[in-house]
């Protein structure tokens, strides 16, 4: 997808592209928008297709407008500039900060379906801090589609053994809030499991991961009080 169409899905009507849920098994080509106030990016990451790997990230600076389009800028001591072509090589033009905008695309191949990758991407004003709000999601097979293969869980070799899924950092979270209540392990795992869950990502594995939870908040207490003995 070229620049100017992703800046104006992105910047004019991203709300008409909106998946409008937590992405789970999309195993097809398929471009979509989350707004990360609904769905953070790290959500919209444990989408029940398993391990994958990270094949890099890339920032780029682009004049943007709905009418004349875009094109690549570059920075050079904060000031923004885009190479034109002149009768003896180039020149620069330079161009208002107001206009500029950083796309970053974050790309990851499946790690049991090489062919298989997603690309995340989310557009910032450089005359703002943060990203804006929506963000696009664009899965594709290289080389047309193919049966999808579920990796099992870590180094299990059992034919029988499930296949693994990255838990949604809200699963956590919500076990975390339990803990600080003071709730047992098998109350929250109780409460936990009788939820209804838009993913696999979002279900509970058992009381062994509520069990780890408790562990690492005990680790962590005790690392942090001997620290400040000191």
């Amino acid at each position: 997808m070229d620049h100017f169409t992703t800046l104006n899905i992105l910047l004019e009507n991203p709300e008409e592209l909106d998946l409008k849920h937590k992405p789970s098994a999309i195993r097809e080509d398929k471009i979509f928008t989350l707004d990360h106030r609904v769905i953070p990016i790290a959500s919209a990451e444990a989408d029940d297709n398993g391990a994958y790997l990270s094949k890099g990230n890339a920032k780029r600076f682009y004049q943007y407008s709905s009418a004349s389009g875009s094109r690549t800028v570059h920075s050079e001591n904060g000031v923004f500039f885009a190479n034109v072509k002149a009768s003896k090589g180039y020149r620069k033009e330079y161009v208002p900060k107001e206009e500029v905008y950083e796309l970053a695309r974050h790309y990851k191949t499946n790690k049991a379906n090489p062919s298989f990758s997603r690309a995340i991407i989310t557009v910032r004003a450089v005359t703002e801090r943060e990203p804006k709000p929506w963000y696009l999601v664009l899965y594709k097979w290289t080389g047309g589609p193919k049966p999808f293969i579920l990796q099992r869980h870590g180094n299990a070799m059992k034919p029988t053994a499930s296949a693994y899924f990255r838990k949604d950092p809200v699963v956590s979270e919500t076990i975390d809030e339990y803990l600080a209540q003071g709730l047992s392990v098998d109350k929250i795992y109780g409460t936990m499991s009788k939820e209804v869950c838009q993913s696999v990502s979002e279900t509970i594995s058992g009381p062994k991961m509520i069990e780890n939870r408790k562990f690492h908040q005990k680790a962590h207490k005790e690392t942090r009080d001997t620290a400040g003995e000191h």
